[in-house]
């Protein structure tokens, strides 16, 4: 088994390398034998992020990755592995290391999402898809997005951002200290969750400000960071997403997230020119689907009963300040939003914790 990579906290997830199936994307696992995996050497969940503010406010990277446990990935162990690790982990990306504990890349959950799509083996190691030209955090590329614990928050938004519409955009960095120490991976759902940290801490420090109503002091001060922008303002549009319907197969939906260069794709009802949404499909669902070895025959709709009863866990309306945008996507571990109307079934766009980032003021 792969150690822990000097240098980085104790609190990581390792997998041990199982016996190989013969079986790849878009085929059943219905003959795969029962792997073996290692528990967690500690649990990788993430507790609610309290972050400390400096003397002028601020807030940086190192008081959100403090609080987080790393998911470490052994360069020989499978993509089937990589993707359970990831779940039990609760986490979307990885730090991935050789025999000799050094750090060569960063397998995130759109690196799985390629790899199924392309039809890559399930028992494929994480190293030889970090060598080949689709991986999106190789170890070349390492220098150029990581960031020090010291940084702000805008500073991370800011390079989570430049990485938009790139061939390698992963929409995650790889934080070290100032000794060069690594001491986790950065996501944009992280930064969700700091945002809604800071506001409920700041409602605690503000004296008084439950008795008297001023609730809006503790969020005028996190609004300097996200401005007054509206869910409505800071979604992409219907317009531009990929929609299938229940019937196509999973592994078509998950093209169309790769074609369009989307996170997310919405799936409506099979009636031709039907605008009824009925669940939204993201790299978490991949996840899920490349852990069990799914067949990517399997339809949108079935995949989608028992998993989505409801659009309404994630459902905020155009009008809601990105305050309380951070919260949902906190609250419920979700880096997608569906945008609609209270009590209306038309849905307008959807919210991404990305998108989120795209109005911090850096």
């Amino acid at each position: 088994m792969a150690g822990v990579p000097s240098g980085v906290p104790a609190a990581a997830a390792v997998a041990e390398k199982p016996a190989t199936p013969s079986t790849t994307p878009g085929t059943s696992r219905a003959q795969t034998p029962q792997r073996q995996t290692s528990p967690a050497l500690e649990p990788c969940g993430e507790p609610p992020v309290e972050p400390r503010c400096g003397s002028e406010g601020g807030m940086c990277v190192g008081d959100i990755t403090a609080s987080k446990g790393i998911v470490v990935c052994p360069a020989k162990a499978s993509l089937t592995d990589a993707a359970d690790l990831l779940i039990q982990g609760d986490r979307s990306a990885a730090i991935v290391v050789d025999e000799a504990d050094k750090t060569i890349g960063v397998l995130t959950e759109n690196d799985l999402l390629l790899a199924y799509v392309e039809g890559v083996h399930w028992e494929c190691t994480v190293e030889l898809w970090l060598h080949g030209k689709e991986a999106r955090l190789p170890e070349d590329l390492l220098p150029q997005l990581t960031v020090r614990t010291s940084a702000s928050l805008g500073e991370a938004a800011r390079m989570m951002r430049e990485q938009r519409g790139g061939h390698h955009a992963c929409h995650h960095l790889l934080v070290k200290d100032e000794s060069d120490n690594i001491q986790g991976v950065l996501s944009a759902l992280d930064v969700a969750r700091a945002l809604s940290g800071l506001s409920s801490e700041l409602l605690e420090m503000v004296p008084g400000v439950h008795e008297h109503g001023q609730e809006h002091m503790a969020n005028d001060l996190v609004s300097e960071l996200v401005g007054d922008a509206t869910a409505e303002e800071a979604m992409k549009p219907r317009g531009i997403l990929p929609v299938c319907p229940m019937r196509v197969r999973l592994v078509d939906a998950f093209q169309e997230m790769v074609t369009m260069r989307q996170n997310c794709v919405l799936i409506v009802d099979n009636a031709a020119n039907s605008r009824r949404v009925r669940g939204i499909i993201t790299p978490r669902d991949l996840l899920r689907a490349f852990a069990e070895h799914m067949s990517g025959d399997t339809s949108a709709g079935r995949y989608l009963r028992g998993m989505q009863a409801s659009l309404e866990p994630r459902t905020i309306a155009p009008t809601a300040s990105l305050i309380d945008a951070a919260a949902l996507m906190s609250g419920n571990a979700l880096h997608h939003l569906v945008v609609r109307e209270p009590g209306c079934e038309e849905v307008t766009g959807v919210l991404s914790s990305l998108d989120l980032l795209s109005f911090m003021q850096v």
